[in-house]
């Protein structure tokens, strides 16, 4: 149908935009971000005004926000998002302010972490729409915000800036709690390890996931968090077998291209997906850490554009892109417009309802 268009639209406009940002030297050019802000506000303005997209759209962020409005207590939520609901319930506001505010700060972040930290903006924007994180943004929407300020806050732990680390991490434990464990992170992530010492720790969480996980989940299983090892829609196999095998391929690369040389960025981004290695074994057998493991996989619209630029080899660097481009553009016609993961389709606006 043509509602799957507006996104189709989207992708090939931020990328064309990326296409002429990656022309720019200087990305502090009042040009690049003129161009930056466009794409920003693309992906903002077709997620802020969507209407019943998503399928936490009505049964988690309506439902929740009539709630406080009709004045119920002890509803499970994080911080932020209380406080945000409280404020447009004193203002009467409608309930889609609450996916303007996060659609603003999701994109914005994203939209920061490509002008800082991308190696190649037109990857990054196609990376970020195909691997459907875009599309996933509309769902888990409070941790999507806490993920981005996660991305954004590498470029403090490049500059040893502990603080700011800590107090944008900090805000986004606020929006979802799963975002606590990237606190730790700042003082792992920058460092090297052996490739041989992370095998071990990937042999013993197989082995713990075996013994351990079990004992876990029969605790779990008494605490609010039981949903999640029950409910089935983390429970989706397919997409994780997908994107658990791409993370591992580019760990490994990213440890191929550390074996031959130092390079800081390329050692936070291995880490990473390492992280994202150990949640994924562990999602085998614990649902809950699909979630989890999204906080780490995601950063591919950041690493992957930085691991084709350390290719030494120019001729590798066009196959791989060419690559990357078509495994990106297949995973999202399979995972998006075919399958309608995330349930994204069809796209509605506010404005009629549907297009």
């Amino acid at each position: 149908g043509e509602d799957m268009y507006v996104y189709i639209l989207l992708l090939f406009w931020c990328t064309l935009n990326g296409v002429i940002m990656d022309k720019f030297h200087n990305r502090n050019s009042r040009n690049f971000k003129y161009l930056l802000f466009i794409s920003f506000f693309l992906l903002f303005i077709v997620s802020a005004l969507r209407f019943e997209v998503g399928r936490d759209y009505t049964d988690t962020y309506v439902l929740t926000y009539l709630k406080i409005v009709a004045g119920i207590k002890n509803i499970r939520m994080d911080i932020a998002v209380r406080y945000i609901y409280k404020l447009m319930a004193m203002f009467h506001a409608n309930v889609q302010w609450i996916f303007v505010i996060t659609s603003f700060l999701i994109n914005w972040f994203a939209c920061r972490s490509i002008a800082r930290q991308s190696t190649d903006c037109k990857i990054s924007f196609w990376i970020y729409i195909c691997g459907t994180f875009y599309f996933f943004s509309m769902n888990g929407v409070r941790q999507s915000v806490a993920i981005m300020m996660f991305y954004y806050s590498f470029r403090y732990i490049k500059e040893q800036n502990l603080k700011k680390y800590l107090i944008l991490n900090g805000i986004g434990c606020l929006f979802h709690s799963s975002a606590i464990l990237f606190i730790p992170l700042y003082f792992v992530l920058n460092r090297r390890f052996k490739f041989k010492l992370k095998m071990i720790i990937v042999a013993v969480t197989i082995l713990a996931t075996k013994i351990i996980v079990p004992f876990i989940a029969s605790i779990l299983l008494q605490t609010h968090y039981a949903m999640y090892l029950t409910n089935g829609a983390y429970n989706s196999q397919d997409s994780l077998n997908f994107s658990m095998y791409l993370n591992i391929a580019i760990f490994v690369l990213y440890e191929l291209v550390l074996r031959k040389k130092d390079d800081e960025q390329a050692v936070i981004y291995s880490n990473v997906h390492f992280c994202g290695l150990i949640v994924s074994l562990l999602a085998t057998s614990l649902p809950l850490m699909i979630r989890i493991f999204m906080a780490f996989r995601y950063v591919e619209f950041l690493s992957v554009p930085y691991l084709i630029k350390i290719q030494t080899k120019p001729k590798y660097k066009q196959l791989i892109t060419a690559f990357v481009i078509v495994l990106y553009f297949v995973y999202f016609v399979h995972g998006v417009l075919i399958k309608n993961g995330n349930t994204v389709l069809p796209y509605k606006t506010i404005f009629n309802k549907g297009w």
